[in-house]
């Protein structure tokens, strides 16, 4: 290993999206940026994931679930029972689940590091009440504590009395061009949800597209609604993303690339801390943004202070 060169292990949910996939690579990235060698370490369920294709539109979930574990595999995944220089917890759901022996694993818990940092970790609907005695204090052992979004803050709060800065996803850290995948598509609204149904959002999607005239393209979930539904890969959401004129998402990735490629974008957040993402910025739900210059000044901030976080912590 070349000399200040350390071992980075970066733990976080394998999940079956691309803003779960995209916010692991992106943090690989970064580690590689910084001269460090990060190893992306594998926390893949598959018999949860076929669990959560479901009964309905089998052929559709199961190229979904392969195209997805796929770019999994290609990331190049490690293992837990190795030593790390350091550890990297987060970022996404780290602590939305506190049964079981993987829980435990994101809460620092029999993890060999020389030093753990968590940056960007969410708690979602986790609270301290939750929390076994042992994860408790698995994270008042984490050398460096940051959280994504106020939830999360104030949990950490709780437990170690110090305030932990609320730093970015690392989405929003690295140039993006370099890895789309172009699409042929043109005029379309790009929905991205998690969602089976939700009214509200159906009507307003439908009523900018009858505006428009855009047709409405799903990915990578399947909706009946929708003219068109693509299980794609990570890259070519990025593409799609690309040349989408507008956006209507509820989860925190949709969100997030709305704003890291300047959308306008309706945003029906379905959790606390995609909301908080809107507020930090001033952002409306529920209602049409494209004002990207009035965000810009604050959003440049906020990746300053998360990539010296980072830089820091990695020193």
């Amino acid at each position: 290993m070349v000399e200040g060169r350390m071992k980075i292990g970066i733990l976080t949910v394998n999940g079956l999206n691309s803003g779960s996939f995209l916010q692991a690579f992106a943090l690989k990235k970064l580690v590689t940026e910084l001269e460090h060698k990060p190893y992306v370490i594998n926390t893949l369920r598959p018999k949860q994931f076929v669990f959560r294709i479901g009964l309905k539109n089998t052929s559709f979930g199961l190229k979904k679930a392969f195209t997805l574990l796929s770019a999994w595999k290609n990331l190049g995944q490690s293992s837990s029972h190795i030593h790390y220089n350091a550890l990297i917890i987060g970022s996404d759901v780290v602590w939305g689940d506190t049964k079981g022996r993987l829980a435990d694993m994101f809460f620092g818990l029999q993890m060999s590091a020389d030093k753990k940092i968590a940056y960007a970790p969410c708690c979602a609907k986790t609270t301290y009440d939750d929390l076994s005695q042992q994860q408790i204090d698995g994270i008042r052992n984490i050398d460096f504590l940051s959280a994504r979004d106020k939830k999360t803050a104030e949990l950490i709060e709780r437990i170690t009395d110090k305030k932990p800065p609320i730093v970015l996803d690392p989405t929003f850290l690295i140039d993006w061009s370099q890895y789309e995948i172009p699409n042929g598509y043109r005029d379309y609204i790009l929905v991205y949800s998690y969602l089976k149904r939700n009214k509200e959002m159906i009507i307003k999607t439908k009523e900018l597209s009858q505006k428009t005239g855009k047709k409405i393209i799903s990915l990578p979930y399947y909706k009946p609604w929708c003219d068109i539904c693509l299980p794609v890969s990570p890259f070519k959401f990025l593409g799609i993303m690309r040349k989408a004129d507008y956006v209507v998402t509820n989860t925190f990735h949709g969100t997030a690339f709305s704003l890291i490629y300047k959308k306008p974008f309706i945003s029906f957040p379905s959790a606390s801390k995609t909301a908080d993402l809107l507020d930090s910025l001033g952002i409306k739900k529920k209602k049409l943004f494209f004002n990207h210059k009035k965000i810009s000044g604050i959003l440049q901030q906020k990746k300053e202070k998360s990539f010296d976080f980072l830089k820091k912590t990695l020193c």
